[in-house]
């Protein structure tokens, strides 16, 4: 059953939590999954927006040409945006990036994932997520869209559910 905000005329936005590898990674088992995953969505709920958290500039940095998302939205004729800011927005919303933070902290070394200093900067990123999460929610907004699919971070799931919530719309993480 597809939910719609009728009373307020908002557009109803599905969340999908990820690995942020299965958006663009040719060579992940996970890429067809998500792929497949990906196609039986886009049938049951038929959004006219295709938005996710990534950028052009992060395109540039792995070295691909497209995501997963963005091609399956072009094959069936879906609008399609990337939502996330750019190095250079991020440092006008206030959005610090994993340097930034590593410097603010102090820590010089290199910094491995799962490390305690990799948790520490993790931790201290958390409290800037709104910034980035209200910035993604009026780039999906700038598009008249009746249902709308955002592919996300699993991590952001439950604030940016949240947030959407708060702001009036009726958002559900698929599948429900």
């Amino acid at each position: 059953m597809r939910t719609q905000n009728i009373k307020n005329k908002k557009p109803s936005i599905y969340l999908i939590g990820i690995s942020h590898e299965a958006q663009f990674k040719k060579d992940l088992p996970l890429k067809s999954v998500f792929r497949n995953y990906l196609e039986k969505t886009i049938k049951i709920i038929k959004p006219d927006l295709i938005a996710e958290e990534f950028s052009e500039e992060a395109l540039q940095i792995n070295k691909v040409n497209n995501t997963i998302a963005q091609k399956v939205a072009e094959q069936n004729s879906i609008l399609h945006i990337f939502c996330d800011p750019d190095s250079e927005v991020r440092k006008k919303i206030g959005y610090p990036s994993r340097m930034d933070i590593k410097k603010q902290l102090g820590i010089k070394k290199a910094v491995f994932e799962d490390s305690p200093e990799d948790k520490q900067i993790k931790e201290e990123m958390k409290k800037y997520n709104y910034i980035r999460e209200q910035f993604w929610l009026n780039e999906i907004l700038r598009f008249p869209s009746k249902t709308i699919l955002f592919i996300c971070g699993s991590d952001h799931l439950k604030t940016f559910h949240a947030l959407v919530f708060r702001k009036g719309f009726i958002p559900v993480i698929f599948p429900s």
